[in-house]
């Protein structure tokens, strides 16, 4: 186990896991609205989907 941890590259580990909440903050914030007015659902209806997606 300590092997696999050692293979890591931590910073492109640290990266890839920004990325991801950066992604899933701007489908938040640019789906609210056209959740909330094209659809009548609550404003963080895509943003519990992708999280879904997600885990």
């Amino acid at each position: 186990m300590k092997k696999v941890f050692k293979l890591l590259d931590y910073p492109l580990v640290f990266s890839l896991i920004v990325t991801i909440i950066f992604g899933i903050l701007m489908m938040y914030s640019a789906s609210s609205i056209v959740a909330v007015k094209n659809y009548g659902y609550s404003g963080d209806f895509f943003f519990r989907s992708q999280l879904n997606k997600l885990f």
